[in-house]
């Protein structure tokens, strides 16, 4: 849909948050999307969203209710919530919880490539 996704990085190294907000301000990008996976208790399960300011909560729900849709996971919610990245960031800015990597149902689907795929178009 002639966007330009630029990746903060493209592969399995620490980037500080810092450097995160940095890298969507200094490129003036028109969205920001923080992508983690969400780790607490072996019973914990869903997926979930947080935005900050209120010019990303349309963003945060659209975003949200696609990605709810391809996890096919317990829905958490729209929270709005001071991550780093989503307070430093000039732009519309979200976080996602895709899963939980501490509950093993969920730690198998990630492990899945079909299952990332969907997450990913989601």
């Amino acid at each position: 849909r002639n966007a330009t996704v630029l990746m903060t990085r493209d592969g399995d190294y620490f980037i500080s948050l810092q450097g995160r907000a940095d890298f969507a301000n200094s490129r003036r990008a028109d969205l920001f999307v923080s992508v983690h996976i969400n780790s607490f208790r072996p019973s914990s399960s869903g997926t979930e969203t947080f935005f900050y300011t209120g010019h990303s909560a349309a963003f945060a729900r659209e975003v949200h209710n696609e990605l709810s849709k391809a996890t096919g996971l317990p829905n958490r919610g729209v929270t709005q919530a001071r991550f780093y990245v989503v307070r430093k960031t000039w732009m519309p800015s979200i976080l996602t919880e895709t899963a939980f990597i501490s509950n093993p149902r969920e730690e198998a689907k990630l492990m899945d490539p079909n299952f990332r795929e969907r997450v990913a178009k989601g």
